[in-house]
């Protein structure tokens, strides 16, 4: 994780994502799933910001070239790791992994943003001005600067 504390640009340069799905039956159809969780998760912590009409209820920016995303230069490295865990819960041991890594994506990355820069960002997504707003108030201890 790097946070530029002059732009606000928050960087995710690796995730490790740890999930137990039982029996892995297809360990690389998994990999797979998670690693779109996590480029899912990436996306909603720092690009996606959608936007209402107020009065229609109608999103305005339902484009990719306002709705951002991330892409190949903001993805990270993501490592997988799979746990094996054979409780008897079934015939085969084997159970979901639908998309628990788009849940737990984008705390993480909340988390490590804290970590980094001691500031709690507590909305979505943490865009640069965002960020740069957050490190403002902290230093001036929420008052107007």
């Amino acid at each position: 994780m790097a946070v530029d504390t002059e732009t606000g640009i928050v960087r995710v340069e690796r995730v490790v994502a740890v999930h137990d799905c039982g029996r892995p039956m297809n360990p690389k159809l998994i990999e797979s799933q998670v690693q779109g969780g996590v480029l899912m998760g990436l996306s909603y912590a720092l690009f996606e910001q959608r936007v209402l009409d107020r009065h229609t209820g109608r999103m305005v920016n339902a484009n990719l070239e306002q709705y951002k995303l991330a892409g190949p230069s903001e993805t990270p490295a993501i490592d997988v790791i799979l746990l094996e865990n054979y409780q008897g819960h079934s015939a085969t041991d084997a159970y979901g992994i639908a998309e628990p890594a788009n849940i737990a994506t984008a705390p993480a990355i909340a988390n490590a943003v804290c970590n980094a820069i001691g500031v709690r960002m507590r909305s979505l997504p943490m865009s640069p001005a965002t960020v740069l707003a957050g490190l403002r108030d902290a230093s001036t201890g929420g008052r107007p600067a």
